[in-house]
């Protein structure tokens, strides 16, 4: 915060640094972000996120399915497997839309060599039983994510690389 109050873009100095000491700048950007979704005035959530309850895939403390579980592990503190309900429902068009305008963002403002989709952190994105309804409604918005950052990078005239962080086993 005293970065901001300052007048300095923290990603920003970041990204500079890496350039001035040769390094390359991936970003890494998180799908969903459910920390503290249980706590209603937590400053982690969006606005995005506060103003669109029914865009939720359920609420915090919904009962997860077993695959959820499996990949949470045995050791995942309880509260933190009851905010993954909490998070952005990707069945949601305007959800898609509103993370798709995030990342352009990234890409258009900021010197990056490419842009990682965080797949595993808080990794549910659908109402549970629907995942694989939408398989094919996410494979072709990571077209439009990838179709977005050609763009950009034609008008940079240098490539944005994507990559993507993903679960080990095709079930999760």
């Amino acid at each position: 915060r005293s970065l901001i109050d300052a007048g300095y873009d923290p990603l920003g100095l970041v990204i500079d640094r890496a350039r001035k000491d040769g390094m390359e700048a991936f970003v890494s950007f998180r799908l969903n972000e459910v920390h503290w979704v249980d706590k209603d005035d937590a400053l982690i959530l969006s606005h995005f996120w506060k103003e669109h309850p029914e865009w939720r895939i359920g609420k915090n403390g919904d009962s997860l399915s077993q695959v959820y579980l499996d990949i949470l592990g045995p050791n995942t503190n309880s509260i933190v497997a009851g905010w993954l309900p909490g998070g952005l429902n990707f069945a949601i068009p305007e959800v898609r839309a509103h993370k798709l305008a995030q990342m352009r963002e990234l890409c258009e403002r900021y010197n990056i060599d490419g842009l990682e989709i965080d797949f595993q952190r808080f990794p549910m994105y659908f109402k549970i039983g629907e995942e694989s309804k939408y398989m094919e409604t996410m494979t072709g918005w990571m077209r439009e994510i990838r179709a977005m950052m050609h763009e950009v990078a034609a008008k940079r005239g240098r490539p944005i690389l994507l990559g993507a962080r993903i679960m080990a086993k095709p079930e999760q």
